[in-house]
């Protein structure tokens, strides 16, 4: 069995906090086309904890699910703490996108700005200014320095 421990190694240091609130906002205990098995979610928590990503955690989510579950097949009344936990999971989800959306803008324009700027490689000449030297060489023959020899001493 595969288990999703090494989750900073899989995606960036965010992503975890990502596939953590995604699970519990969406109730779906599934990742990269898979479900969830209980080690894998023990490692997600794990990982949220030592890394100090938030307070929201896919193994209380599941615990709170099956009391849910449990009490709605019993005609007992459902607590709230499950909505309340997934409310917040929305929430830090769309902020977490809107980051993401973002990043994305601002590589957008990076990458927009670098393929319209002059290349690299490009001399001055072919950038339209004259070279720095090809300009010392017009300044010091404006100035009369230009091929007058110099005294030795």
């Amino acid at each position: 069995m595969r288990t999703l421990a090494p989750v900073q190694l899989l995606f960036g240091p965010q992503d975890g906090k990502f596939l953590a609130v995604h699970v519990i906002a969406t109730g779906r205990l599934e990742a990269c086309g898979r479900a969830l098995a209980q080690a894998d979610v023990a490692a997600l928590d794990d990982y949220i904890h030592r890394c100090k990503l938030g307070p929201r955690r896919v193994g209380r989510f599941v615990q709170l699910s099956a009391a849910a579950a449990a009490a709605a097949a019993a005609g007992q009344p459902v607590g709230g703490e499950l909505g309340r936990l997934q409310g917040e999971a929305r929430a830090e989800l769309a902020k977490l996108r809107r980051i993401q959306d973002n990043r994305l803008a601002q590589i957008s324009r990076l990458c927009q700005a670098r393929s319209t700027a002059p290349g690299r490689g490009a001399t001055a000449a072919t950038r339209g200014r004259p070279s720095k030297a090809a300009s010392s060489a017009s300044t010091r023959a404006s100035s009369g320095s230009a091929g007058t020899p110099v005294a030795a001493a």
